[in-house]
């Protein structure tokens, strides 16, 4: 499934020149005068790029990337990872797209507020979900400074790759040649929060976000039987088949329980919840009915609390989400 961006991107090809891309955004604003007075970003990485883990594996779908800026006088280095996150202002997000490889979007805006003022420092942080030991990449450039929004007399375009950004990257690795990012473990350190419509602008484009059918909470575009809600709470892309967990029957002594594990999205502004039931149509879950195995940050574990030996019918179990407030 192909991931779409908030706008449809003309995506450089791999190793093709910067300055080629910046004389191409150059033209757009001399020979565009009726433009929108906004300014747009395109940012993304190469088409089918070579996007690696730490342990040299293929990045998945629980990563996620942010063009963002940190609070004035910040400075992010590998030694202060655990502040990232509360000194870390994202404009714009995009899911990772596994078909493609790749990751891409367009942020616009008119004005500029703090931290995007002109000429700061701009960053591409790239993370999966995971609170310990997650795997994360933060890129900037010399080319990568904001632009001004307003009062531009007329709207500008800028081209912002992967391929720009200076090595050494602040965190992980780019454009090496084997590789065109690698990511580095961070062993605890909170990842950034997102509320459900910064998730979902992060993996629809406008057009989608209006319609409940293919952006709703309940919708379910990838047909992979999770709605979006899920997709969302367990760190999923909506966009790419997965499964929503692992069922499995749990030994505890000498009984045999039916347990269901889950991984947690902890950005998510979720509850999550996982019952049993005898026949589809009660569900059950706490003191007397469900037994907790497992609850951290990252993962959910969750067995019956009636073993398979006392049980007088089929058993079965779920989770269920919730939004918060």
């Amino acid at each position: 499934m192909t991931l779409s961006s908030p706008r449809p991107l003309s995506l450089p090809a791999r190793r093709r020149r910067p300055a080629l891309r910046w004389l191409a955004a150059f033209a757009l604003s001399i020979f565009c005068p009726a433009a929108s007075r906004a300014t747009t970003i395109d940012w993304s990485s190469p088409v089918l790029g070579i996007n690696l883990t730490s342990s040299g594996a293929p990045l998945t779908e629980d990563f996620l990337f942010e063009l963002g800026a940190f609070d004035a006088g910040f400075v992010p280095t590998a030694a202060n990872t655990a502040q990232w996150a509360g000194k870390w202002r994202a404009a714009s997000r995009s899911g990772y797209n596994v078909a493609d490889a790749l990751f891409s979007a367009t942020h616009s805006y008119s004005t500029n507020v703090p931290p995007f003022l002109p000429n700061a420092a701009a960053y591409i942080w790239g993370h999966n979900c995971a609170p310990a030991n997650g795997e994360w990449v933060l890129m900037s450039s010399s080319l990568w400074r904001w632009p001004l929004g307003s009062p531009s007399p007329v709207g500008s375009s800028f081209v912002w790759n992967s391929l720009d950004a200076d090595s050494p990257a602040i965190l992980g690795q780019v454009n090496a040649p084997a590789f065109d990012l690698k990511t580095a473990v961070v062993p605890v350190s909170p990842v950034p929060g997102l509320t459900g419509d910064q998730w979902r602008a992060a993996y629809f484009t406008p057009a989608e976000l209006a319609s409940s059918a293919v952006s709703g909470w309940n919708a379910d575009p990838d047909g992979d039987q999770l709605p979006n809600l899920v997709e969302y709470a367990l760190c999923r892309n909506p966009r790419s088949w997965s499964d929503g967990g692992t069922s499995t029957i749990l030994t505890v002594g000498n009984e045999k329980y039916l347990s269901l594990q889950v991984p947690k999205n902890p950005a998510a502004a979720v509850t999550w919840k996982i019952e049993v039931s005898s026949d589809l149509a009660t569900w059950k879950s706490g003191a007397g009915f469900t037994v907790d195995v497992v609850n951290t940050a990252s993962t959910l574990q969750v067995r019956d609390a009636t073993p398979w030996s006392a049980a007088t019918s089929a058993r079965f179990i779920r989770l269920t989400v919730s939004l918060l407030p």
